[in-house]
């Protein structure tokens, strides 16, 4: 007769068992998602140096198949909450990653993902397509553990506001709502525009950002306007003029001579000096690289697009940078001028000396990610069961 596959009264060969997995058991991992594709990441010889430890690159694609579902797409969250990346084929290793933007409708999406082991020709997959996904699945703080103190996107965090990536107590205050604005297409995903008159954003809270005695790189994308008329502030870490005070500063001297200045001191007693990032003008109206690497034992480096420029020895180990209470984008210590004109993007400061090989790296991915990976094409995630399918195995 016929019998319930869980009928214990059931001779053997009638019965069945069937498997699930409960809700409480399943994990967001790439094989409950209906398609992959692989990255290639550092094509073309890249990656420098390496491999390197605990990476965030940038993935940018804006394609149809991103759109949602709603719009025509294969993403199923409006938020773009299913998508994510794995270091294997299966995708049982999901890597950490930020979702910086994601727009349902376009299929434009900007993620930073953390590879565990970056050399040229690394292969890493992401996974889309799952409509049992309903939250987040990033992990932010995660991306940025290797050394990362503080992390701007410049990306807008309500409308008065932009979004810390370390700490979420970090993030920035506009001067009014919408000054400075956000504007969609930035270096990497979105950027702050300054009109170089009172547009500026203060830090909310300096968790992690006092130097002390420790060696930093501070980084920077600015895009300064042709239209600059004084000198201003990319960063104002500091209590007060830091020709002789606590704190540093990266100031441009727009106009004048168009240079970049770098300059730090300690508690009121000591300059510890500056220079400038280079003894030539910085360009107007395009993107530029900037980075200065504070070794407390020699002295500062400056780059700038991956060039190294001018250089200052100095120890300064012995001296403490603490006591940081104001802290600016755009603008410098004064309150009632020294406004940035232009555009800013990707502002981050780190506790190590990074190597000339790190910001190599990490220049090439964010100058041009298209040259940087290469996007596979779709095939179906392994392990996915198509809707109303179920799996069952026999005994004996």
């Amino acid at each position: 007769g016929e019998h319930r596959p869980d009928d214990a009264s059931a001779p053997d060969d009638d019965r069945t068992a069937l498997y699930y997995i409960g809700r409480g058991m399943t994990r967001a991992t790439g094989g409950q998602y209906t398609y992959k594709r692989t990255i290639t990441l550092g094509e073309n010889s890249k990656v420098s140096g390496g491999p390197h430890t605990d990476f965030p690159v940038a993935i940018a694609e804006s394609d149809d198949y991103l759109k949602s579902a709603s719009n025509g797409g294969k993403v199923q969250s409006e938020y773009g909450y299913d998508i994510i990346f794995t270091s294997d084929s299966d995708g049982e290793t999901v890597l950490s990653h930020e979702i910086e933007e994601y727009s349902a409708s376009t299929g434009k999406f900007t993620a930073w993902v953390k590879i565990p082991s970056l050399a040229n020709d690394t292969d890493i997959y992401m996974f889309y397509g799952n409509s049992d996904i309903v939250s987040t699945q990033e992990n932010i703080s995660d991306v940025w553990s290797n050394d990362y103190q503080f992390v701007q996107h410049m990306t807008d965090s309500g409308i008065a506001g932009t979004r810390s990536s370390v700490h979420s107590s970090n993030g920035g205050f506009k001067y009014a709502e919408d000054s400075p604005s956000e504007v969609i297409e930035g270096k990497i995903g979105r950027r702050q525009s300054f009109d170089g008159s009172y547009d500026y954003l203060t830090i909310e809270n300096n968790v992690d950002k006092e130097q002390r005695t420790s060696d930093f790189t501070v980084e920077a994308w600015m895009k300064p306007s042709s239209s600059g008329t004084t000198y201003s502030a990319l960063y104002y870490f500091g209590n007060g003029d830091v020709a002789d005070a606590d704190g540093f500063v990266i100031r441009h001297h727009a106009q004048s001579t168009d240079k970049l200045q770098f300059h730090m001191g300690d508690n009121n007693v000591t300059n510890l000096g500056g220079l400038y990032f280079r003894d030539t003008a910085i360009s107007d109206d395009v993107w530029t690289y900037v980075v200065m690497v504070v070794d407390r034992d020699v002295g500062y480096q400056g780059y700038v697009n991956n060039t190294a420029g001018n250089s200052y020895s100095i120890d300064s180990s012995a001296y403490s940078i603490g006591e940081v209470y104001d802290v600016n984008l755009g603008k410098d210590w004064s309150s009632s001028d020294y406004f940035f004109q232009g555009e800013l993007d990707e502002m981050r400061i780190s506790t190590t000396t990074r190597s000339t090989d790190w910001l190599t790296t990490g220049y090439n991915n964010m100058n041009a990610t298209s040259t940087f990976y290469s996007m596979g094409s779709e095939s179906v995630a392994s392990g996915y069961a198509s809707p109303g399918s179920i799996y069952s195995s026999i005994y004996d």
